[in-house]
């Protein structure tokens, strides 16, 4: 009997202690961490349409969310192993958007999707957002890997993933300086070092910036790219393996 005893209270003591640390990682198990893949980007860019196509293999009609969609998905390697993460769609709504901070640190990548169609409408608020993300602490420590989607490239306004990454180097130059400025006014040396982004007294290029920043043109409308996607996302997020 005490040996049943005993068992029981080893078996509980396990179960404790895995709920501790799903409560100490922040609801997340420790399966997750690092694994997932974050969808970022302003609203009407097609990030929930992006989603539902990685989820599940087809397009679905969407709407604006209020909420991010998560669950878990996979991604097949070059050697042909299905490798499992976790795939969470976060709002572009302005007031909603900040929620992204609470997936970084849990980030394996980021896909950061841009309406090719209205770059130069959007460009300060693209430009804004993808500045928070590069210099947030998790995406700096850990130099998390940013594809910049430059989304329905099938319609005949959408400007080249060139041109595109010529004007928001362009607009972060300029937004940089803003933040620069700023900083020196509070003194506050500290956010100064972990704020700046690139390289002091040159014009910003995304080349100059550690994580590996790709950007790449597609449409989830047109058959031919949309079956070609999921493909260089892959090997974009899983690194080639």
């Amino acid at each position: 009997m005490d040996y049943i005893l005993i068992i029981i209270l080893v078996l509980a003591l396990v179960s404790v202690a895995g709920i501790a640390s799903v409560f100490l990682l922040g609801g997340k198990s420790p399966l997750a961490q690092h694994n997932t893949v974050a969808i970022l980007g302003l609203c009407d860019s097609g990030k929930t349409s992006l989603y539902t196509y990685l989820q599940y293999g087809k397009l679905v009609a969407t709407q604006t969310s209020m909420v991010e969609n998560e669950g878990p998905f996979k991604l097949e390697s070059n050697k042909g192993l299905e490798v499992p993460l976790n795939l969470v769609d976060v709002p572009g709504h302005e007031k909603l958007r900040f929620k992204y901070s609470e997936f970084l640190p849990i980030t394996k990548a980021v896909l950061f999707v841009i309406d090719s169609t209205t770059v130069h409408q959007q460009i300060r608020p693209i430009a804004e957002y993808l500045y928070d993300i590069l210099t947030h602490s998790a995406t700096v420590k850990r130099t998390i890997p940013v594809l910049i989607l430059c989304n329905k490239h099938d319609m005949l306004m959408a400007l080249e993933a060139k041109a595109i990454q010529t004007t928001l180097e362009t607009e972060i130059n300029k937004l940089r300086s803003t933040q620069s400025a700023s900083l020196d006014q509070t003194g506050d040396d500290a956010a100064a070092e972990v704020k700046f982004l690139g390289y002091e007294n040159e014009e910003f290029k995304f080349e100059h910036v550690p994580n590996r920043i790709e950007f790449l043109e597609t449409s989830l409308v047109d058959d031919e790219m949309r079956v070609a996607l999921r493909g260089e996302i892959a090997e974009f997020v899983l690194c080639g393996k």
